[in-house]
């Protein structure tokens, strides 16, 4: 039974590294979209300039 728990333990705790994982993956990719906004609008105003 101790086993099984403990193997039981690691598929979840798997998962939710998974989980976070994915979850980081957007958020930095939020975070790059907007830098990639920002540097754009700056490069177009230096342009405008």
């Amino acid at each position: 039974m101790p086993i099984y728990f403990l193997w039981k333990n690691q598929v979840f705790i798997k998962r939710i590294s998974y989980a976070e994982l994915t979850l980081n993956k957007m958020i930095n990719y939020d975070r790059n979209v907007d830098y990639e906004k920002v540097k754009y609008g700056k490069e177009k105003n230096f342009l405008a300039d």
